[in-house]
């Protein structure tokens, strides 16, 4: 019986806020409630890397229970600021937990470190833990430059984040190299499950109530006879701009194709400066846009970028792949080879991948999909990557998990 088991879920943003995590969270919590759990979850009043935006304390959405702490009082556009939100959310987050009495708690990875305070709330209270390791922290803040190599304070969040993968009852990630990574810091495999995320247009889905109201974007930004190449979602500090720029300077001025840059993130400014400073006619810009909007905006592309860093091949997975393949659109993928992103296309034939830095190899593939755009079969790639497959994953990683208590 399921009825009485109580799911607390801890992430910092939650629908509906519009990055992927906030999404993905509320897919799982709404779908275990359909599965008869009961299900809270504990995240941030602040609408992500927004200053002032909030949304309420407490509501239920889908048959979850959201309870909300804090906001942002100071700007993430600067380390201070993103340490003194981060801290208050912590605060309030421990004390706010401390009050809930659930059987198990599934918690994310935002923000950063967030599971270390996860992993003493789940001692107090005795209670199993899964560490939904959507990003590898402290690697990714030494990779980004955030935390010196070999600093004490590296060092030292290494030990913790290396004592959480080994102590929790599950660790979820979302590739292969993730997968091995962990498993490298001397974690029992056995407690390292790889499961792919999906995609969140499925979310949309249900949400919306009506698709009469959906815009048809190539018509609503005038970009009808065009081939378009879309980047769409988080534009942060994993992705490679640069070599993005680079690309869409080579077709500047071209009237045939233009580039739409849909979201937002931290690199997102420089890719608008740069445009800005070219005069680039053809790169348009726009803000997030609804999540029951989400499938119409990702058909209205004819091709979908991907970017990772090099750097960031074994600790990060970009979630719009998802996304992209459920709206069945051709990708193209700049990064490292040895990525999740790039077995995934190249396994499936979803498109094609570049490595960083590759601008030639990238025009070229362009200009032949202008003239002939990709067809591609994205059958085996769907069900191989379904919200379906996903879920029922989930379902039965935390049926073991309870049941094992149950037995103890």
């Amino acid at each position: 019986m399921t009825k009485n088991r109580h799911i607390l879920l801890l992430n910092q943003t939650f629908y509906p806020d519009t990055v992927a995590t906030a999404q993905l969270f509320y897919d799982l919590g709404s779908n275990l409630v359909e599965n008869g759990y009961r299900v809270s979850v504990l995240c941030s009043r602040a609408c992500y890397g927004l200053r002032g935006t909030s949304f309420a304390k407490r509501e239920n959405i889908s048959g979850v229970d959201v309870y909300r702490v804090g906001t942002n009082i100071a700007s993430n556009k600067h380390i201070f600021g993103r340490l003194l939100n981060s801290f208050i959310f912590f605060v309030l987050v421990f004390f706010k937990g401390l009050r809930l009495n659930p059987d198990l708690l599934i918690c994310g990875a935002s923000p950063p470190m967030v599971a270390a305070l996860a992993r003493v709330m789940v001692s107090l209270k005795h209670v199993p833990m899964i560490y939904w390791v959507m990003d590898i922290y402290p690697d990714v803040a030494v990779r980004y430059g955030v935390l010196k190599k070999g600093s004490n304070l590296a060092r030292i969040l290494g030990l913790v984040s290396k004592k959480i993968y080994r102590s929790v009852e599950a660790n979820v990630v979302l590739g292969r190299c993730m997968q091995q990574y962990i498993a490298e810091k001397e974690v029992d495999l056995s407690k390292v499950q790889l499961i792919p995320l999906w995609s969140v247009n499925e979310i949309s889905t249900h949400l919306s109530n009506s698709k009469l109201d959906e815009p048809h974007y190539r018509k609503l930004w005038n970009i009808e006879d065009k081939f378009v190449v879309m980047y769409s979602g988080n534009l942060g500090i994993g992705h490679d701009e640069q070599t993005m720029c680079d690309v869409m300077l080579h077709f500047a001025n071209r009237s045939e194709i233009v580039f739409c840059i849909v979201g937002g993130g931290k690199r997102y400014s420089d890719v608008q400066n740069f445009v800005n400073n070219k005069n680039l006619a053809n790169v348009l810009f726009f803000p997030p846009q609804p999540l029951t909007h989400l499938t119409n905006l990702l058909t209205a592309a004819d091709l979908h970028l991907i970017s990772l860093r090099q750097e960031y091949a074994d600790v990060m997975v970009p979630s719009k792949f998802y996304g992209i393949l459920s709206a069945k659109r051709p990708m193209l993928f700049i990064g490292p080879q040895d990525s999740e992103t790039a077995y995934q296309i190249s396994d499936f034939k979803l498109g094609a991948c570049f490595n960083n830095g590759d601008v030639d190899g990238i025009v070229q593939y362009l200009e032949q999909s202008i003239k002939h755009p990709p067809r591609i079969d994205f059958q085996d790639a769907s069900l191989a990557n379904s919200r379906t497959a996903s879920l029922k994953k989930w379902k039965s990683l935390i049926e073991s998990i309870l049941k094992i208590k149950k037995d103890l």
